[in-house]
């Protein structure tokens, strides 16, 4: 499959215990406006073997919470979770309680293209065995914009 799950202009759903495996692109992901999503309890492996932006993508929504997620392997050179934002920016994320190892790339991303991410907390998550270098937590997080008032505990 090229995106295990996908959700896009759509609010308030809730994705929880699914096995996400071998996608080409994305194992689950939040798009244009698919505000106030809950993405927890799943298990993501060995995603994002062509590209996309990682085993869990979250772009120009709003209010995502992604929660105790087991996240390994993303290929690619991409990372665990990523805030692509190629449509716009993500305001109010909330990712916690995710355990994220051997990613090709950084654990954790939150990109800046067409828009930031903002007002996120990220905290409370197990990162271990990533590849990517990163600014944050031992490299193991990424943050493009310093500015985005983001709360990002290691």
């Amino acid at each position: 499959m090229m995106v295990g799950i996908a959700q896009k202009d759509c609010s308030g759903n809730t994705i929880t215990s699914n096995t996400a495996s071998s996608n080409q692109f994305e194992g689950i992901t939040a798009d244009n406006q698919a505000n106030g999503a809950q993405i927890s309890g799943n298990t993501l492996t060995g995603n994002a073997i062509a590209g996309g932006v990682g085993s869990i993508g979250v772009d120009h929504s709003d209010g995502v919470v992604i929660s105790h997620n087991q996240i390994s392997s993303s290929m690619d050179g991409m990372p665990g979770i990523e805030t692509k934002n190629n449509l716009g920016p993500s305001i109010g994320l909330s990712i916690t309680g995710n355990t994220i190892t051997g990613s090709a790339g950084v654990a954790i991303w939150l990109l800046c293209n067409n828009g930031c991410t903002y007002g996120s907390i990220i905290s409370g998550n197990t990162l271990s065995s990533n590849a990517g270098t990163g600014n944050f937590c031992n490299g193991m997080i990424q943050e493009d914009d310093l500015g985005g008032n983001n709360i990002i505990d290691c």
